[in-house]
C-alpha cells in the first residue's frame, strides 16, 4: 500500500530512496522523511514503478496548484461495490484515492490517479456534491479533461513510459 499524505511542501524528489525487496511481494520508498510500503506485482515490466507514481503525483498536485496530496492506497482488487464498479474511487469523506493497478498499464494507472487527484482538489475548493460522480456531470467532465491535459505534460516529460 502507498500512502502519500504529506505536504507537497516537504515532498523533494531528490529524497526519493528506492529499493525493491522483490518485485513479486513490496516496494520501499522514502519520500521527505517518510517511509511507505507497497505491493506492486503487477508492474514489474516498469522500470521504477514506486517512484514513477511518486514523481507522478507530485507533478499533477503541481499542474492542478494544490500543495497537499491525497492518501492514495494502491489496491489489487477492482473496485466492486455497487453502485460504483472502477479501477480508480475518491472518497471525500476521507479523502483518499483508492487505484487498482494489477495488469494495466503504467500510462494507465496515471490516468485514472490523476482523475482522482482531480476530485480531490475539487473537493479541496467544496465543489463537490452528490451528483459529482454521475457521468456527464461538471465535475467528471473537468476530471476527464484536465487529466487528459496533465497527462499529455507528463507523457512529453516521460517519452520512456510508452
Amino acid at each position: 500500500m502507498l500512502l502519500v499524505s504529506q505536504s507537497l511542501l516537504a515532498y523533494q524528489p531528490h529524497f526519493l530512496g528506492y529499493t525493491t525487496v522483490d518485485s513479486f511481494i513490496r516496494q520501499e520508498i522514502f519520500v521527505g522523511g517518510y517511509k511507505y510500503t507497497m505491493r506492486l506485482h503487477e508492474l514489474i515490466n516498469t522500470p521504477n514503478p514506486v517512484e514513477t507514481l511518486v514523481d507522478f503525483v507530485g507533478f499533477a498536485c503541481q499542474e492542478l496548484g494544490i500543495t497537499s496530496v491525497p492518501k492514495i492506497e494502491i489496491l489489487t482488487q477492482p473496485i466492486t461495490n455497487p453502485p460504483y464498479r472502477s479501477f480508480a474511487a475518491y472518497q471525500p469523506s476521507t479523502r483518499s484515492v483508492k487505484i487498482y493497478t494489477k495488469n494495466r498499464h503504467i500510462l494507465d494507472i496515471l490516468r485514472s490517479l490523476c482523475h482522482e487527484i482531480v476530485h480531490y482538489r475539487q473537493d479541496l475548493g467544496n465543489e463537490l456534491n452528490e451528483l459529482s460522480g454521475k457521468t456527464g456531470s461538471d465535475q467528471e467532465n473537468e476530471a476527464n479533461a484536465v487529466a487528459g491535459q496533465i497527462m499529455r505534460k507528463y507523457g512529453q516529460r516521460h517519452p520512456e513510459l510508452f
